[in-house]
């Protein structure tokens, strides 16, 4: 069996090495039958807004282990998942408040991590 990472927030398994997305049967074991590659529109569309930051870095590293990120769609579905670690990054390390955060812009949110992390990350 290959090695399957929970995706708790959307109830799914993914295998990294090939990103492909099982839905979790009750037994906890991955429905062989419906499964659908991790960046087909329908995916994307129903599980972005559900998936928890860690989720969502399990994701964009399965995109980039097996380097399909070759359309604009998923270009854009990785930079959101960055900027989500960062926003993250922010609140957990820094003590930003989540609503300051959500009301940033994106340019604005890469100046404030920048100016936060900028020694640690360098």
């Amino acid at each position: 069996m290959v090695n399957l990472i929970e995706l708790k927030s959307v109830g799914s398994l993914l295998n990294l090495e090939n990103g492909i997305i099982y839905p979790k049967l009750q037994n906890g074991k991955p429905d062989m039958s419906m499964a659908v590659y991790l960046i087909e529109v329908e995916i994307l569309d129903e599980y972005y807004k559900k998936l928890s930051v860690i989720d969502a870095l399990h994701i964009a590293k399965s995109i980039s282990l097996t380097k399909k990120y070759d359309t604009q769609r998923e270009k854009v579905f990785l930079f959101e998942i960055e900027l989500s670690r960062k926003e993250h990054r922010l609140w957990n390390e820094r003590g930003y408040d989540i609503p300051y955060l959500e009301n940033l812009t994106q340019y604005e949110m890469i100046a404030l991590y920048d100016t936060e992390f900028y020694i640690e990350d360098n």
